[in-house]
């Protein structure tokens, strides 16, 4: 018996009252609808870069967006109040960059006026990258842009449940994902040396404090043991240790702890890429011997191993 079997005889045995109202229009309904209305918007926007007036026409997209994602009732509503917010604060962008504005800042104020978390989540993520992009072009330490992303991703994920109640949760949310991949992008820009003064040992080192503040919470709450809980935090400290001049290898584990916090599939797929991606670098960047090179990765192998069978 499958889902759709089991739900039938539920309803026809009287447990469950069957769902009214119309049912979603078909997959290539939807399809078409998104095609029409980005297309609408491209025109529109082609149109718009044209004039001199591009920062006031993207201005006037992005309020006519956040009045239509409030009123959403139909799919071709839904992506044309999309594509009008995403290419309305591409103008503002372009323009307030043509004449010397902060676009970081617009684009983080125009992030809040947008109730649907799609639009939401890219302006912010824009933002959020273009501020990385100015730190690259300015002698400012990266632990100052580094510090703020992770203490607001993880002020939204361990207070999830209090910010929704209040009614703060669907701005902190996109926000707090944001903030987990702008993380990435500015430790990859610090790793590869595109910034000034790139992140270093001391950004590793309070990740590695912040990191073993999240484990302690997991042990607590899954009740280990003493011992086990003491051997999984000297694993951290050792990680922290043998990665201290690559901090995105403790990101990424403080983004998977995150993950089992916030019981979050989205930041564990996060949390993998991060682990990925500078567990490669950290490979690569090594002015070891080969031989040596292979027996330092096979050891933060088994630590990573040891940590996700404890603490993951």
């Amino acid at each position: 018996m499958n889902v759709s079997q089991l739900v039938e005889t539920i309803q026809q045995e009287g447990h469950l009252e069957g769902v009214s109202g119309p049912l979603p229009p078909a997959w290539y309904i939807r399809v078409l609808s998104a095609l029409g209305a980005w297309l609408a918007t491209l025109f529109l926007a082609i149109f718009c870069l044209a004039s001199d007036l591009e920062i006031w026409w993207g201005l006037g997209q992005c309020l006519l967006a956040a009045v239509l994602a409030r009123q959403l009732r139909h799919e071709f509503v839904y992506q044309l109040s999309l594509s009008l917010w995403l290419t309305g604060c591409c103008l503002v962008t372009f323009s307030s960059l043509r004449f010397g504005m902060d676009a970081a800042a617009l684009l983080l104020l125009l992030s809040l006026c947008y109730s649907e978390s799609l639009g939401r989540f890219l302006t912010a993520l824009a933002a959020g990258l273009m501020a990385v992009a100015s730190v690259d072009q300015v002698p400012m330490p990266m632990d100052l842009v580094v510090g703020p992303l992770a203490l607001l991703a993880g002020a939204h994920y361990l207070n999830q449940q209090q910010l929704w109640r209040r009614g703060w949760g669907r701005h902190t949310a996109s926000l707090a994902g944001a903030a987990v991949v702008t993380l990435l992008a500015a430790l990859s820009s610090s790793f590869w040396n595109w910034c000034q003064t790139p992140a270093g040992r001391q950004t590793t080192l309070l990740l590695t404090l912040a990191v073993l503040w999240l484990a302690t919470r997991v042990i607590a709450r899954l009740q280990i043991p003493v011992g086990q809980g003491l051997w999984a935090l000297g694993g951290v400290l050792m990680l922290g240790a043998l990665t201290l001049n690559t901090p995105g290898i403790m990101a990424g584990v403080g983004v998977l702890l995150l993950a089992r916090e916030a019981r979050d599939r989205w930041l564990v797929w996060v949390g993998w890429i991060y682990l990925l991606l500078f567990t490669t670098a950290f490979y690569y960047n090594l002015d070891l011997l080969l031989r040596t090179k292979s027996l330092i990765l096979l050891a933060m192998g088994a630590l990573l191993l040891g940590l996700r069978r404890k603490l993951l």
